[in-house]
């Protein structure tokens, strides 16, 4: 699309979908015939763009402070359309993600154009909430690029996407080697929260359990997450010598770079089980309420998951007694599977 040489990429809320939206997001980069590319980014998920190349520009949306309301997206509109963007690509499929680009008027608005989307769109492909969770996600965020004139990439024999790596520059890997210090031993990443809902949650107790018995083995575990995951974190830390908790006390950014240092990783499903299976880690995904056919992380990873009457409900907060999909996963099913996955 010659006449259409800037791009801008409305970006997802999630960490997760970020990471699964990656190979989409790769792919128009590397496609198409730009003049610059830029993404249009929570402020939270703002950082994961540092760590990808080909990303000029990272256009802040602050919809919690002053791009927040009515007023605040007309703002944010105005100042896209002194930016001389031609097209854009809507990973973040919300209707209001469209609105902005269209009253930016953005010429080329590419997206899906289901629940009422596609009137604000040039080229769109209907897309349900219920078809949203049929199939990979990764998969859903590709099938928008032939709307670009750019082919799909070839799937790997799973029928999901080759993940993208990241690829931190040299100061941010050096921040977190500085950060780290000298290893002690083999080092293993956690991640007990899920900022979802309590219902992805396996549990401080269980966590905790896999980790006495890794640093039984002289094992370094190392737990992640952000400030709303700090109480949970706290927990499977409290009393443990070995442990060391970084939730919330580093930037998203050098956050992954800290996660690439590790030799595997445990996570229920959440943004920093995506994050780790990036770097190509053997991943450990414990999966109950949300389904592992729609959310799984790309790259190496076993999932863990047994069938119970009630999951997968997607809901945010557990609505049975015992969260009866995290309670089947036990935590020597889960050291097994990881230490299997070590070698």
């Amino acid at each position: 699309m010659a006449e259409a040489p800037e791009l801008l990429v409305t970006v997802p809320s999630w960490v997760g979908d970020c990471v699964m939206a990656m190979p989409a997001l790769r792919r128009a980069i590397d496609g198409g015939r730009w003049s610059k590319v830029g993404v249009l980014a929570r402020p939270w998920v703002a950082p994961l763009y540092r760590l990808v190349p080909g990303v000029e520009v990272v256009v802040i949306d602050d919809a919690k402070g002053r791009h927040r309301g009515l007023k605040g997206r007309l703002t944010l509109a105005n100042e896209l359309r002194t930016q001389g963007w031609n097209t854009a690509l809507l990973l973040r499929g919300a209707i209001d993600a469209a609105f902005v680009v269209w009253w930016a008027r953005i010429p080329h608005r590419v997206g899906h154009g289901g629940e009422g989307r596609g009137v604000l769109l040039t080229r769109s492909l209907p897309l349900t909430r219920k078809q949203w969770w049929r199939g990979h996600r990764a998969n859903h965020y590709l099938d928008l690029l032939p709307l670009l004139e750019i082919a799909r990439p070839p799937l790997e024999p799973d029928g999901r996407p080759t993940p993208v790596r990241w690829q931190p520059d040299a100061a941010l890997t050096q921040a977190a080697a500085d950060l780290l210090g000298p290893a002690t031993g083999r080092r293993v990443g956690f991640a007990p929260g899920a900022q979802f809902g309590a219902a992805k949650k396996w549990g401080a107790a269980r966590y905790r359990a896999v980790a006495e018995a890794l640093l039984a083995q002289g094992i370094e575990v190392h737990l992640f997450g952000s400030r709303d995951d700090q109480a949970e974190c706290a927990a499977v830390a409290q009393g443990l010598t070995g442990v060391r908790d970084w939730s919330g006390k580093t930037d998203l950014a050098t956050a992954i770079a800290l996660i690439g240092a590790m030799e595997g990783f445990v996570a229920n499903d959440s943004g920093l089980m995506h994050v780790a299976a990036a770097w190509g880690m053997p991943v450990v995904a414990i999966f109950g309420s949300t389904r592992p056919d729609s959310t799984s992380p790309l790259g190496r990873a076993e999932i863990l998951m047994h069938p119970v009457a009630c999951a997968p409900c997607l809901q945010r907060e557990c609505r049975v007694p015992g969260q009866p999909c995290m309670a089947a996963v036990d935590p020597d099913e889960v050291l097994a599977a990881l230490m299997r996955a070590l070698g």
